[in-house]
């Protein structure tokens, strides 16, 4: 006589051999670290690239916040000499290793009588390579007496 509680083979769950979730897990492990492996140098190139964009974006602030003060000067008064004074603020010194201020007064001729105005910052990275500069230009035009 059957019993009701006796299952046949159809209904069976399929049995996994010994061991199969063990390689399944070293599989995932493999892959797991095969990925790490890609992502931190990854990673570290993005930090990297992200820390030069800020550096080139304050180098840029700098830069305008100079040749805004350069704009107060009246035209006949700017001069290499003149502007000679300026400097770069205690904060660019520190953010920008190795930091440099290039101010460069051009004479344009012809009229009108104008002066080319170039402001470059150039700095240096971590690894002591210089980058490319930045560097801002400026006319300014002598006012017409009244």
């Amino acid at each position: 006589m059957k019993t009701s509680l006796q299952l046949n083979d159809k209904h069976r769950p399929p049995r996994f051999p010994p061991g199969a979730s063990l390689i399944e897990m070293i599989v995932s492990c493999v892959l797991l670290g095969a990925i790490l492996v890609t992502a931190a140098p990854l990673m570290g190139w993005v930090s990297a690239e992200r820390r030069a964009a800020e550096q080139r974006q304050f180098a840029l602030l700098q830069a305008t916040n100079l040749m805004e003060t350069i704009s107060q000067i009246p035209a006949d008064q700017v001069s290499a000499e003149s502007l000679a004074q300026l400097t770069l603020t205690e904060d660019a010194t520190q953010f920008l290793k190795a930091a440099n201020l290039k101010i460069d007064v051009q004479p344009q001729d012809g009229p009108p009588v104008a002066k080319r105005i170039t402001v470059q910052i150039t700095w240096t990275n971590r690894a002591g390579q210089r980058l490319s500069p930045v560097e801002l230009s400026s006319w300014f035009y002598k006012t017409r007496e009244k």
